[in-house]
C-alpha cells in the first residue's frame, strides 16, 4: 500500500512495509520512502554524521517507536 505523509509544508510518498497489531485500538506500522528525503522528519537519518546526529537520530527512533515516555 502506499499512503503519503505531511509533515508541515512537506509532503512525500511511502510504502507500507509491514503493520503489527499491539493492542486492539493500536497498530505499529514500518513505511520505507519512495522519493529522495532530505530531513523530511526534521533530523539528518544518513548513516554518515556527527555524535550530535546520531543522538537527534536515536531520539526520533525512540520517540517514533512509542518508547519515550515521562517517568515521575
Amino acid at each position: 500500500m502506499i499512503i503519503t505523509l505531511q509533515r508541515g509544508a512537506k509532503k512525500a510518498e511511502f510504502r507500507v512495509e509491514w503493520i503489527k497489531q499491539l493492542a486492539p485500538n493500536e497498530l505499529q506500522a514500518g513505511i520505507e520512502s519512495l522519493e529522495p528525503q532530505n530531513s523530511f522528519w526534521g533530523v539528518n537519518l544518513s548513516d554518515e554524521g556527527s555524535e550530535a546526529q546520531k543522538e537527534s537520530q536515536q531520539a526520533l527512533m525512540t520517540l517514533l517507536s512509542g518508547r519515550s515516555k515521562s517517568v515521575p
